[in-house]
């Protein structure tokens, strides 16, 4: 398959990098031939959005599709991290996470939790996660979390999640863990424990606005998007990583996705 984005594709694959330096200036493959996760006859080293099928559309012609680019008209933005889980990569540290059939598995019942950080900065990024959550277990919390911007040694940072205890309604947050206590920023409610079936989380983080925004899907169904400014006096910082959490759910995810704004 001819690569239809050369120069512009810039998206880290670690040790097979076709842009090892993150210049924007491609190394001698043009592209690779190893995976298609959105299944749209683009490898994903070259697919402007290698997570959404069916368009290599690229308006501003910086290398994002403009069906994943935050800003579809403005050349600033690059995919900084594409991890469909094909294989298990050096800059993950996991525990009880497995990477397998194209996706990274948990199988998380308590007292046990599912923990991986991604050696990744963030700061005025858009993380993207999908999975299939497949069966929820009889401890609670139920949840799935993504954090980002660590400080103070990771006692500080900022967080989205979808989180039950078992009972009549659940939540979907945007959070922060602030010495010990861990105050909402904005929710919005689910009926039930965790659903079974597709979801998605897509994070824009600005530290420059100081604002968080979620949009989310659960059981295949879209959920009302979420904004939050956050709040002194834990700011958001751009941090070296990208957590991600699962309780009391058999939970798979198929690919995590960062889209950085230069």
């Amino acid at each position: 398959m001819c690569c239809l984005v050369l120069a512009a594709c810039r998206i880290n694959f670690g040790a097979n990098d076709p842009d090892a330096a993150l210049d924007g200036a491609r190394d001698a493959i043009a592209c690779l031939t190893t995976h298609d996760e959105d299944q749209d006859a683009i490898d994903d080293s070259c697919d402007p959005c290698p997570h959404i099928a069916g368009t290599a559309a690229d308006a501003d012609g910086d290398g994002v599709g403009d069906a994943c680019d935050p800003e579809p008209t403005v050349a600033r933005q690059r995919i900084a991290w594409f991890d469909p889980f094909s294989t298990t990569r050096a800059e993950w540290s996991l525990s009880n996470l497995t990477v397998e059939q194209d996706t990274l598995h948990a199988m998380s019942m308590a007292p046990a939790t599912s923990y991986g950080i991604l050696t990744q900065a963030t700061g005025e990024v858009r993380i993207v996660a999908a999975g299939t959550i497949n069966a929820t277990y009889t401890g609670t919390p139920h949840g799935i979390a993504i954090s980002f911007g660590f400080n103070n040694g990771g006692a500080n940072y900022h967080y989205v999640q979808f989180f039950d205890i078992g009972g009549a309604m659940g939540e979907i947050d945007i959070a922060k863990a602030e010495g010990g206590s861990f105050p909402s920023l904005a929710t919005t409610a689910y009926a039930g424990t965790l659903p079974v079936g597709r979801w998605r989380m897509e994070i824009d983080e600005s530290i420059s606005l100081q604002h968080i925004t979620l949009a989310s899907e659960l059981a295949g169904t879209p959920r009302t998007t979420l904004d939050a400014d956050t709040a002194t006096p834990t700011i958001l910082t751009t941090g070296g990583g990208i957590g991600l959490l699962i309780r009391n759910a058999d939970v798979t995810v198929d690919y995590l996705a960062v889209i950085e704004t230069l």
